[in-house]
């Protein structure tokens, strides 16, 4: 059942549109997890946690679970039900509101790209979207980044990537033309995702090699006015074979780009690179994140008060996919070399993302684990690397499916949001808030 669910989130264009990943078969930010086999190059591919003895004296604050998170709206938010699918939801928060994004089939013919501002008490501020890009051609793949002030959303528009700012009250401030974020030169380029530094966003994507039929993950600046600093792109990574899906994090200092790799191994496995604000890449040799036995795919990031978390979906236990996680310094040292469990429930958890609420990670995934239907459960992984929920928190179990869960931070609550099946066969977007 898991496996049709995903095949209906992912063909629903008729392209293997998959809003957020293509790599194991199954993810903003944001936005997408994309493989090259969805973009018609070819097939592309989407340490364990021991337990040990631990005195009351060992224990942290952060490691004692003394209240267990609540899902405030465990009925959901319906964000967008209107006609036909949506699909791919990206959501961020700008200090005052949240803004979802999504790519939207109202229309009847081609996916659009529609948002909705959603306030820190879960009620929907645009009950009927606001349109931010509508055309002729399939816009994919929302992602959403703010600068504390407007929010920037990015897109893939064919082969090009696209976007528009929002201001606070929800107005596009980039509509006739959008922003050109990646204008198609010959190369496609697909799957953006954005962080933001202060003064610019870093956007990054993986791009079609100009010398063969591969994909390499490129990076660049823009402004908060919707500039873009680096005309042809910084190259994260170009080593031979498929690099796919990167996602991205500021940690204060620098940013840490991470994607699936096929380039290593004949396995797909969890690389990253540290890019500086100025887009100096410092990693030029690629971090080697997991490369346990197996697939890791469809990794994300999130930094906490020291440290990066990198999550993914993890194969090594050869039959289903669970999710693992690895800290990752600013220095760009792994420390967690194997890995560590994050959920390993019957049946497979994919795909996955994280936030960081100032005390703990909160990561959250697509679940099949009641062996009939998708739902959406989370766990906090402390600064120190510890599980605090190792039976997950089920969020969303509503009647049919929901995957692709994205969240957010507003200061006192997660919004997660995800695609949701539960009115029929169509997808909707909904969301529910969680306490920390």
């Amino acid at each position: 059942m898991a496996k049709k669910a995903v095949l209906i989130a992912a063909c629903v264009l008729g392209g293997c549109f998959n809003p957020q990943s293509a790599e194991d078969g199954s993810t903003t930010s944001d936005a997408a997890d994309v493989g090259t086999g969805d973009v018609g190059t070819g097939d592309v591919g989407t340490g364990d946690l021991q337990p040990h003895d631990m005195s009351v004296a060992d224990l942290q604050p952060h490691d004692m679970p003394a209240v267990k998170p609540k899902v405030l709206d465990p009925s959901g938010i319906a964000i967008s039900t209107a006609a036909n699918d949506q699909l791919g939801a990206g959501v961020a928060f700008n200090g005052t509101n949240f803004l979802v994004a999504w790519s939207d089939k109202r229309g009847g013919t081609t996916f659009d790209v529609y948002g909705s501002r959603v306030n820190k008490s879960g009620g929907v501020l645009d009950t009927s979207g606001i349109a931010i890009y509508t055309s002729t051609s399939d816009e994919k793949w929302a992602t959403v980044g703010s600068d504390g002030t407007n929010y920037l959303v990015g897109w893939s528009d064919t082969f090009s990537l696209r976007g528009a700012r929002l201001n606070p009250g929800g107005v596009v401030l980039d509509s006739s033309p959008p922003l050109a974020l990646w204008p198609y030169t010959g190369n496609p380029q697909y799957a953006l995702d954005l962080s933001f530094d202060g003064t610019n966003y870093l956007g990054v994507c993986m791009q079609k090699s100009g010398t063969g039929n591969t994909y390499d993950i490129y990076a660049r600046r823009i402004t908060s006015g919707g500039a873009v600093l680096d005309a042809t792109g910084i190259a994260v990574t170009t080593v031979p074979g498929h690099q796919v899906s990167p996602k991205v994090a500021f940690d204060g200092t620098n940013h840490l780009v991470v994607w699936t790799d096929e380039a290593q191994s004949p396995n797909r496995n969890v690389y990253g690179a540290r890019v500086t604000p100025s887009g100096t890449v410092l990693d030029t040799t690629a971090i080697p994140i997991s490369t346990a036995a197996n697939d890791q795919a469809g990794s994300s990031v999130a930094f906490g008060s020291t440290n990066y978390l990198v999550v993914w979906t993890d194969k090594r236990g050869g039959t289903s996919y669970d999710i693992y996680g690895a800290r990752v310094s600013k220095s760009g040292a792994v420390l967690d070399a194997s890995g560590f469990v994050i959920s390993n429930a019957s049946g497979d958890q994919q795909p996955t993302r994280v936030a960081f609420d100032g005390a703990n990670y909160f990561v959250v995934w697509g679940d099949n684990r009641s062996g009939t239907n998708l739902d959406i459960y989370g766990a906090r992984v402390s600064p120190n690397g510890a599980v605090l929920d190792t039976s997950g928190i089920a969020i969303s179990t509503a009647a049919s499916d929901q995957t692709y869960p994205q969240l957010a931070f507003d200061g006192t609550n997660y919004l997660v949001v995800w695609d949701d099946k539960r009115n029929g066969s169509t997808f909707d977007i909904y969301g529910a808030r969680v306490s920390p």
